[in-house]
């Protein structure tokens, strides 16, 4: 028996428990008919992200070609889709379009292949084949099977010696004596051992089969739902969640970012019934013990009103640095009426004033006004500006580890729709943890491929967000080139640009530049595939990096009191989080005296407002 361990079975089960709590309605796939037009129609035009076995780019590109109508093809399309078999693609697809040309070596045959017309695909097959035309019983059929896998080249001379005239001691009458040519018999026997290594068995194909239409019927009905229970599942696999948010996101769905007072603590359906609201615990530096003590709060003691509110309600353990600045910077205390930029402001001296009132309440201190009450403590909020949505969707994905509230690449999608690569087409690792076997019986080619749509020296053209630039050189002339990590809507790479391509953009691009990349995929084994450029363009007309100019050193000009030990390092911890060719330049006003410090920096609005957050618009220039 060959044992499973699945998380597309949990998937399932979570979209399921959702709707029936959500919607009131039962959707039982054990009394239910796998044969929703619907649902094939989807399948068949390769809408097919999320669906169990079946969103690999080759996958998808094959069942566009099968345009499977029933459960049998799906079984079929899942067994045919391994090294091996995948020869049989062509001819399998065309057969079931044109049924009339499907060819029987013998008579025999048809009953065992006419589901799959005409081609050897199940090991159950290749015992019918034995039984039926060698007159072996299915006990001995798997003996001889099982030892085709092996390719042990005198035994099998000695097994196709019985398939063809039996043999009177095993009681096996032989193809020949039940009316098959010789000649046939053995081409028979020949197209047996060449499958018999790497056929699937049915069952096992059946059981995918079924799980993957039961993914299709969920995405195909209950998109929403579904999604939100692939996304919970892989909360801990950062790269997987982040990936299935991005397609919920090219699906038009709406994913609305976490609210204090709306988010539980996964992903949930909104009560438009198609909405996914964010889940707290889904933020990087928020921990499952905090997001309970929060909703346990919010469930006990009604919404929170304001963010001073919040930070007199919650236990002190909630208040830590790392955590509330990522839901600040998440956009959790957004319906609250501040912003962002006010509550990181100040954060620490509410924290600061809380803990304070708190510690004197628990000593039973009395102050002037009698017992101490956190509920008197308040802290105003600066009348600042809110940070515009580029710094936004910085701070998202530097703090919680993802854009939120929107994309930088939303607004480029009309014109990355006309290229012809995105990331999610590299090729992917399967990923064992998801399916551990149990027998190794099916061998190392039992289970999928992940084929890639692009191979190795395919052209491609993509639209993507510079994200790292790694200067490197070359060991002969030492000539400077260098390796970009560029991400998309749907994941990341990396782009190298030898030196001629690299000097003739290095001028113009920077991080957070988009632009667009023409060149050629680079695939090793062993190694992630990386894209050769040929030709970079700038996208993004407005990117800071256009700004500077090429032809003289600008500097950053700051004024503050270098005395000051918070200010200095709030100071010093942004302009390290910005490094580049920009000279520093700070004017202490304790002291009157000037001094650069060995910081250089790079020119992007993110570091023009921390820094006007921290020191004051007017201390900051950039000249």
């Amino acid at each position: 028996m060959d044992f499973l361990g699945l998380i597309t079975t949990t998937d399932i089960d979570g979209a399921i428990k959702s709707v029936k709590k959500q919607l009131g309605k039962t959707i039982d796939f054990y009394n239910m008919d796998y044969d929703d037009p619907n649902v094939y129609k989807m399948i068949a035009a390769g809408e097919t992200d999320a669906v169990f076995q079946l969103e690999s780019g080759g996958m998808k590109k094959f069942m566009k070609e099968l345009k499977p109508d029933c459960i049998e093809d799906l079984i079929a399309g899942v067994s045919l889709y391994r090294p091996g078999p995948m020869d049989m693609i062509p001819t399998y697809c065309r057969n079931k379009h044109h049924p009339e040309l499907t060819i029987y070596e013998h008579p025999l045959l048809k009953d065992i292949l006419k589901e799959t017309y005409g081609q050897i695909v199940y090991q159950e097959q290749v015992m019918q084949i034995f039984q039926v035309l060698g007159g072996y019983s299915l006990g001995q059929a798997d003996i001889v099977r099982r030892a085709m896998g092996k390719k042990k080249v005198a035994e099998m001379e000695k097994q196709k010696k019985i398939f063809l005239y039996g043999d009177e001691s095993l009681n096996i009458k032989g193809a020949v004596n039940n009316g098959v040519a010789p000649d046939v018999a053995a081409s028979i026997f020949a197209k047996m051992e060449k499958f018999a290594g790497y056929a699937f068995n049915k069952s096992h194909a059946a059981c995918y089969a079924f799980l993957a239409y039961q993914t299709a019927y969920l995405r195909y009905y209950y998109y929403s739902f579904f999604m939100a229970s692939m996304i919970n599942n892989r909360i801990n696999k950062w790269d997987d969640m982040t990936h299935y948010i991005a397609e919920v996101r090219l699906m038009g769905k709406a994913l609305l970012p976490p609210d204090i007072n709306k988010s539980a603590a996964l992903f949930t359906v909104e009560s438009d019934n198609d909405s996914i609201r964010f889940g707290l615990s889904a933020i990087k530096n928020v921990g499952e013990g905090v997001v309970a003590l929060i909703i346990k709060e919010r469930e006990e003691n009604g919404d929170f009103v304001s963010f001073m509110d919040f930070c007199k309600r919650v236990p002190t353990e909630v208040l830590n640095k790392r955590c509330l600045e990522s839901l600040i910077l998440a956009g959790c205390f957004d319906g609250l009426g501040a912003y962002r930029s006010q509550l990181m402001s100040i954060y620490p001296t509410a924290v600061k004033a809380v803990a304070s009132d708190k510690k004197a309440a628990d000593a039973g201190q009395i102050s002037l006004f009698g017992v101490a009450d956190t509920n008197d403590v308040e802290v105003d909020l600066p009348n600042i500006k809110e940070y515009d949505n580029f710094t936004k969707l910085r701070f998202e994905k530097e703090y919680v580890g993802m854009y939120l509230s929107g994309h930088p690449l939303q607004e480029y999608l009309d014109s990355f729709h006309q290229f012809t690569f995105n990331t999610s087409k590299l090729p992917k690792e399967n990923n064992a943890e998801d399916e551990e076997k149990a027998d190794t019986e099916l061998g190392d080619d039992s289970e999928s491929v992940n084929e890639p749509e692009y191979e190795d020296g395919s052209s491609i053209v993509m639209g993507a967000l510079i994200t790292e630039i790694k200067k490197v050189y070359t060991k002969a002339k030492h000539e400077e080139m260098a390796i970009l990590n560029v991400e998309d809507m749907l994941g990341t790479c990396d782009v190298m640009l030898f030196p001629k391509s690299w000097a003739r953009v290095k001028n113009i691009i920077d991080k957070e530049s988009v632009v667009k990349i023409t060149g050629k995929i680079s695939v090793r084994d062993g190694q992630d595939p990386i894209i050769i450029a040929d030709s970079l363009e700038l996208m993004d007309r407005q990117t800071p990096a256009m700004e500077i100019p090429t032809t003289q050193q600008r500097k950053l000009y700051l004024r503050f009191n270098l005395q000051d030990p918070v200010v200095k390092a709030d100071c010093f911890n942004a302009l390290s989080s910005y490094s580049g060719d920009i000279p520093v330049v700070i004017k202490d006003t304790a002291t009157g005296n000037a001094f650069a410090p060995e910081i250089k920096i790079r020119e992007c609005k993110a570091i023009l407002y921390e820094l006007h957050q921290i020191l004051g618009e007017e201390n900051v220039k950039l000249q």
